[in-house]
């Protein structure tokens, strides 16, 4: 087992008032908990930052821009970071309490990993969201809710892609090319909850009725198959 390994959280914010105060407190009362945790605002115009502000914890640093963009939040608040191991979240997001002392673990046991990604699940069990996330686990790993990475490695790729406009794309890009670097894992026991939004039950909707629609074509080709027969 390599040294015990120092941790940075990274968690960009966009109008996320509801939710920030949470994910801090979570993340503050881990079981290991992180050496330091960098909120990068990207321009919220709600209360994000005066709540971010009104904690007096040096282990949390702000960090504010302009609507820039998640991937460029990834990126800037990676550039900032001071620690071995940096871990991306989001705001909506609820970890359990051994989610950093899950990663931080494979880390330790494994000097060549360079990567590491986990599942995420919908906080309130909703059918739709549930739908949704099943489906990114299975084929979309290095999402940001939970992805992990050596400093070091992250500077061999050439970071998140802040030219990519697509909220749910920059962190899937990133992943494959951080394999690349080196060896990268998907661990299906390290999960955190995403309370999720509005955004993913209309995404969890177009994905039931794709399956749907595959599922009705698929069983009328045969019918059609048994009655030219």
């Amino acid at each position: 087992m390599s040294k015990s390994l120092t941790v940075s959280v990274v968690v960009p914010v966009y109008n996320e008032e509801k939710n920030i105060g949470l994910i801090i407190e979570m993340l503050l009362s881990q079981k290991r908990v992180p050496d330091e945790i960098i909120i990068v605002d990207d321009g919220s115009t709600d209360k994000s930052v005066t709540i971010v502000k009104k904690y007096g914890d040096k282990r949390i640093k702000l960090i504010e821009m302009g609507h820039e963009g998640v991937n460029t939040a990834r990126d800037k608040g990676t550039i900032e970071s001071q620690f071995d191991i940096v871990i991306q979240t989001d705001a909506d997001c609820i970890p359990p309490a051994d989610w950093i002392y899950k990663i931080i673990l494979q880390f330790e046991k494994d000097e060549n990993l360079v990567g590491l990604t986990g599942n995420v699940k919908d906080y309130k069990k909703r059918t739709f969201e549930n739908i949704t996330t099943i489906f990114a686990n299975k084929f979309f790993p290095g999402m940001g809710t939970t992805t992990a990475y050596r400093r070091d490695a992250y500077f061999k790729t050439t970071g998140y892609n802040r030219d990519i406009p697509i909220h749910m794309g920059g962190d899937v890009e990133f992943w494959t090319r951080l394999n690349k670097v080196g060896r990268c894992l998907h661990d299906d026991s390290v999960i955190i909850k995403h309370n999720s939004g509005y955004k993913w039950k209309i995404v969890g909707l177009l994905i039931s009725g794709g399956i749907i629609l595959f599922g009705l074509t698929f069983f009328g080709y045969f019918i059609l198959l048994y009655l030219n027969s």
